[in-house]
């Protein structure tokens, strides 16, 4: 436990020294990135730790303390000294202010992270599933202090991996003088609080932001905020998914008892894929896909770059919002400023590390990035101003290159604006890619040289199909599917709302609420401007025509997935078929979107949505029903989602409070329309991706969806999940008509009542309702409701303005619902979905860790004293030996085996390189170099060679090609061990070499050590 503390100690100061970096990054989030001071102090000192140690300087505990602490100390005083300590008055305030937020931000860390540390406590061996090669890395790094590290199955290489979070834990591991053995059972809780503490902060951020002012910065409504911030951990971190319900409701009997299937939920969908035979013919295979969700990972606790990534991920965005909410006269995006370059190298800094610490994360947060930017754009760069106007002439360049305002002669032109959005998004690449080329430059794709057969014989396609292929099977059931397995068996494979069904019903009861007041009748408020009688009578009998080219769009969409179900009918090749309906989506996300608007726009009568509704109606049930009909039954849901949303993201409000620009003293002033566009654009993200990898998939060394699915799924949970969780904030505040402004109902009342009384104080009317559903802010007793500005504040008969808390107030009075039974339904169904999504941390660590029955501690060594006592007595006099004397390391021969068995473990356990580790892995790690994957198979077989030959010449040549220094034979070279050494099949997979082999080093090579059946060998 002393280990624990050390690593809470090391962490807290690491954010500590952190903190003006991160105020001054994070300048425009309410929490002002304090949840967040952890992951960006960690990345920014690992990052600075391993740039310098890739240019030569050693990587040692020493070099990692004074780095760090001469990286944010230096940087912090310079921040904390410029502009006559602004900063430091606004951390000074802070800390004064929301003191409150920040014991609860640190209990928080403190609980997530020792929860998981007593669940490792019972289960803490580093043996099963993917931590051999986790902790061969980490390890290895931990071990050694140069780089690009060496990889440790595979002596002479460098690692070809993203090991940039295991590098972040060596780091860790140095600094504390922590033992690795028990650092990798600290990773797992460490990334755990560090998740839990981004998706707070995330959520929190976003809450907090629709009640923070310029007249009232403090901290207000930090309940409701503080309570869907916790909503936020508990799905993003905690909650299964629905399939671990199922397993609940159904659950396999063992011995009449009940035991809980704590795997089963993370290969939920399946592929039921053709494999050809020849002349035509096809056999099929069920192939299972990962569905793993964050607690999974951390029960399984592998610190796979996929879950070690999820704190930087959140990271990243939050620094999307923080974007987002820049306003127009900031100079965070202008070059030109000492402040811009500050945040621009800070952000290309975070979202380029992505990539290194799992290259599938940086294209999906990269383009979240560039969304929240785009949408910035779309809202302030029309009616910005720039206070010392440039030339028109020859400007359009230097705001691509360098960023900055638009003059006012260009800011009608609209492509002036998204070429700084674009140069911004070049600039951005160009950084984050630079910033981290020592890696790139060291790094070979896993995928691009695929040793899989061609999928087609043409030069540009054969290319590209090396990397990705179209799925041309049936593909992700939104619900469930039956499928008749080999053996004639049929079997349910459950699909898309199993996985993400949890928070898809709050996102899709959100978006419903929004896009009511856009579709109700009677319609009047797409621009801002409620209908008057006059112009209401006039555009009764205005139709649509017909001849918009809205209705080409949208009939072609149409026509074209009409097309696909009749070639499907005639059986047609599949991939034609996935084709042509493919060319329908972007006509029909476009003519659906483009025919909504224009038909809402003329046609503004007192009836006018009628037609409209049942057209929408027709076109959604026919892509579903479509789509269903030929296996593609995400097709139509996912893309009335995104159309739905992305609609609500890029069209006006159905209100305007202002026309002015977002400037720094109001810029949230419209924090809600803001802060729902963020909210849809965590919905729109997972839509695309997940309905993009229904269409193809990256070609590894599995041929199929298994890891596609994994790790992009993975992305869609998190962001549903923060999107989910913001969404269930938005439907409470709605439904539960909860107090706006901090004000108490009375109040509400007491308003009321006041005017009726004495209407004459009232000079002006009323603002007019306004038919958009939602919150607009939150208090310590709740959230209130979204109110129609008027063009200027009503006037008392004194002369004096109504505060914005008594316009809140009367239209909160006006916008009373009349009915609310459908509230507690629907917080019925989600309090059934959040119970259903409980079932798995309650069960599946019971499970998984044996019932709670033997603590066990944090060493994830110990097992080897049990299994492999020998070794394990070898490991440890290895270890000894080159702590005593680096140069004694070398590389070292033992025997190699299948993936997942014991194989391997000297090498894992004692840091020395060894000729070969587990192959499949290797295979895969090199799968984008053919070149270097018949090495491996070389040196597989090599290994095999050097035990078994009886001349003494063969072996000692082999050795000298390697270069190997050490040959050890020990339990499992002399199959003297009965473990686990049997395949899924029943076949041994033991290795039986003859004794004359084995006895034939003593000829040549000097023994250093033979103790208990073990002997290890110096050449």
């Amino acid at each position: 436990m002393a280990q624990a503390i050390v690593w809470l100690l090391i962490i807290e100061l690491i954010g500590l020294l952190a903190l003006p970096a991160t105020f001054a990054f994070f300048s425009f989030l309410p929490d002002r990135g304090y949840t967040l001071t952890k992951t960006f102090g960690l990345l920014g000192g690992a990052f600075v730790v391993w740039f310098l140690g890739m240019l030569g300087l050693p990587f040692t505990a020493l070099t990692s303390w004074v780095l760090l602490v001469v990286l944010f100390g230096g940087l912090g005083f310079w921040l904390l000294q410029r502009k006559d300590g602004e900063l430091r008055a606004d951390i000074d305030r802070f800390f004064r202010e929301q003191r409150w937020l920040m014991l609860a931000v640190e209990l928080l860390f403190i609980a997530t992270y020792l929860y998981l540390i007593n669940l490792r406590s019972y289960m803490p061996e580093i043996r099963d599933q993917e931590k051999f090669g986790d902790f061969a890395f980490l390890n290895s790094m931990a071990l050694h202090s140069t780089l690009p590290p060496t990889d440790p199955w595979m002596s002479g290489y460098p690692i070809n991996y993203y090991y940039f979070s295991h590098f972040m834990m060596a780091m860790l591991t140095k600094m504390s003088g922590v033992v690795p053995a028990i650092a990798f059972n600290l990773t797992s809780p460490l990334i755990f609080g560090l998740t839990a503490l981004g998706a707070f902060g995330v959520v929190y951020n976003l809450v907090m932001a629709v009640r923070q002012t310029a007249s009232r910065p403090a901290l207000r409504g930090w309940l409701a905020a503080g309570l869907t911030g916790v909503l936020a951990v508990l799905s993003v971190g905690f909650l299964g998914n629905l399939d671990s319900a199922r397993i609940a409701l159904f659950p396999s009997g063992n011995m009449g008892g009940f035991t809980y299937n704590w795997w089963s939920p993370s290969r939920v969908i399946s592929d039921f894929m053709p494999q050809p035979m020849g002349n035509g013919l096809f056999s099929y295979h069920m192939i299972e896909a990962i569905t793993e969700f964050p607690f999974f990972s951390f029960l399984l606790a592998d610190i796979h770059p996929h879950v070690m990534t999820l704190p930087f991920a959140l990271l990243v965005i939050a620094a999307a919002f923080n974007l987002l909410r820049i306003p127009a006269d900031s100079g965070l995006l202008d070059l030109h400023t000492s402040e811009g370059r500050y945040f621009f190298i800070w952000l290309a800094l975070i979202v380029g590390s992505l990539y290194f610490l799992n290259s599938l994360d940086y294209p999906t947060y990269l383009l979240l990035i560039l969304m929240a930017a785009l949408v910035r754009e779309l809202r302030v760069g029309l009616i910005e101003q720039k206070p010392d106007e440039l030339a028109v002439s020859g400007e359009w360049w230097k705001v691509a290159l360098f960023g900055g305002k638009i003059s006012s002669q260009l800011n009608g032109q609209t492509w002036r604006r998204f070429w700084r959005w674009l140069g911004f998004t070049v600039r951005l690449l160009i950084a984050s890619v630079g910033l981290y080329l020592p890696f790139h430059l060291t790094f070979t794709s896993f995928i691009g040289d695929s040793f899989v057969p061609d999928a087609v014989n043409l030069p540009i396609l054969s290319s590209l199909a090396k990397t990705f292929l179209l799925v041309a099977w049936d593909r992700t059931p939104l619900l469930v599917q039956t499928i008749i397995q080999e053996n004639g068996q049929p079997v349910d494979r459950w699909g898309y709302l199993m996985v993400f069904g949890l928070f898809l019903y709050p996102i899709v009861s959100m978006i419903a609420l929004k896009l009511w007041p856009y579709l109700k009748a009677p319609y009047g408020y797409l621009d801002g401007e409620p209908l008057n009688s006059e112009t209401a009578e006039k555009e009764v009998n205005k139709t649509l025509p017909f001849g918009s080219f809205s209705y080409y769009v949208t009939g072609f969409g149409l026509f074209m997935l009409l097309l696909c179900k009749m070639m499907a009918l005639a059986y047609l090749n599949p991939v034609i078929i996935l084709l042509v309906g493919l060319f329908s989506v972007p006509f029909l996300a476009i003519g659906v979107g483009w025919l909504a608007t224009e038909y809402l726009e003329k046609r503004r009568s007192s009836r006018p949505v009628v037609v409209l509704l049942s057209a929408l109606g027709v076109l959604a049930l026919l892509m579903i029903v479509l789509g269903w009909s030929v296996h593609f039954e995400l097709y139509g849901p996912l893309l009335i989602l995104g159309i739905s949303a992305t609609l609500l993201i890029l069209c006006k409000e159905p209100f305007e409070r202002s026309k002015e620009p977002l400037q720094a003293e109001n810029h949230t002033a419209d924090s809600l329309e803001l802060v729902d566009k963020f909210g849809l654009l965590l919905v729109v993200l997972p839509v695309l991706i997940t309905f993009v990898i229904e269409i193809i998939f990256l070609r590894d060394v599995f041929n199929a969806r298994f890891n596609t699915i994994f790790k992009f799924y993975y992305q869609a949970w998190v962001l549903y999940a923060l999107a989910g969780a913001y969404a269930t904030w938005r439907v409470v505040a709605w439904g539960w008509k909860l107090v706006p402004f901090g004000r108490t109902a009375r109040y509400l009342e007491e308003t009321e009542s006041e005017k009726t009384q004495n209407p004459a104080y009232f000079v002006s009317a009323p603002p007019q309702a306004s038919p958009l559903l939602g919150a607009i802010g939150s208090s310590g007793t709740g959230v209130a409701l979204e109110f129609q500005a008027p063009s200027s504040s009503p006037v008392y008969a004194d002369g004096t303005e109504e505060d914005a808390d008594a316009l809140a107030a009367e239209e909160y009075i006006r916008q009373r619902p009349r009915s609310s039974w459908w509230r507690w339904i629907w917080a019925f169904g989600l309090t059934l979905l959040l119970l259903a999504g409980l079932i798995y941390p309650l069960f599946g660590p019971y499970e998984k860790s044996g019932n709670y029955k033997q603590r066990k501690g944090l060493d994830g060594a110990d097992w080897l004293a049990q299994w492999y006592p020998d070794d394990y007595t070898a490991i440890k006099w290895l270890q000894t030996q080159s702590a005593k004397d680096p140069s004694f390391e070398g590389p070292l021969l033992e025997t190699v085996g299948p993936d997942w068995f014991d194989y391997n473990r000297v090498g894992t356990f004692s840091g020395f390189p060894v000729l070969m580790g587990w192959p499949g892995h290797e295979q895969q790690w090199r799968g984008g170099k053919a070149a270097t994957r018949t090495e491996v198979t070389e040196r597989i077989q090599a290994v095999d060679r050097i035990y078994s030959t009886t001349s003494v010449e063969e072996a000692r040549n082999l050795l000298q090609k390697y270069g190997l220094k050490y040959v050890y034979v020990g339990t499992l070279e002399t199959s003297a061990n009965d473990g686990r050494w049997y395949d899924g099949n029943g076949n041994s997979v033991k290795k039986n070499y003859p004794a004359e082999g084995l006895t034939k080093f003593s000829l040549f090579m000097k023994r250093i050590y033979q103790q208990n059946g073990v002997t290890i060998y110096s050449f």
